[in-house]
């Protein structure tokens, strides 16, 4: 049988909603009708909860308003917890040997964010042209972006093929394949 009134953990647990959404909700005044149990206790009654989630999800597709399909979509995954990409998402595959790497597991943050954009913009000979201003794409500065560049030469992952003729031209870079796994040069470049 269910419990006819519930704590504040338990409806969090039967709506799907974090305890910080929760308090958040609380202070703007849209949490469902609660009273006090005494010793600091809140509770809140099922048709409360109940009342508050019909009344929720009808918001939510108001808010959205002349984007109907879009808000019965985001509606529907609301309500089942699944998150479909769309067309706008875009996702890299990082193969397991890259990340297993010893040499990929000591790299920066920063310097691990740019050898995937590397890998991403090569050619078939794995030839990239990639300049320090260039790294403004994904979301690090010049210094960064040179710090970046270095610290993946020094390791062994790219090295520089040609110097950009002025500071506003993209270097060509060369990435080494066998670096990134223990395998033979040619398979690593099928495998990739």
């Amino acid at each position: 049988m269910a419990k006819k009134f519930l704590s504040i953990k338990d409806f969090c647990n039967e709506t799907g909603i974090s305890r910080a959404l929760f308090y958040t909700m609380r202070k703007n005044g849209d949490a469902p009708a609660m009273f006090n149990a005494g010793n600091k206790r809140v509770l809140i009654s099922r048709e409360a909860m109940e009342e508050w989630v019909k009344n929720r999800h009808s918001l939510f597709s108001e808010r959205v308003g002349k984007r109907g399909r879009g808000a019965e979509k985001k509606l529907k995954q609301a309500k089942t917890n699944l998150f479909t990409p769309s067309n706008d998402d875009v996702f890299l595959v990082i193969p397991r040997y890259l990340v297993q790497n010893p040499a990929y597991a000591d790299l920066s943050g920063s310097a691990a964010k740019l050898l995937l954009a590397l890998i991403s913009k090569r050619d078939q000979n794995n030839i990239v042209s990639f300049g320090y201003r260039n790294g403004a794409e994904f979301g690090l500065s010049i210094n960064t972006t040179k710090r970046a560049l270095i610290d993946l030469a020094d390791k062994g992952f790219i090295t520089k093929a040609a110097s950009a003729m002025s500071c506003v031209e993209p270097s060509k870079w060369i990435l080494n394949f066998d670096v990134f796994t223990a395998k033979t040069v040619a398979k690593s470049r099928m495998s990739f």
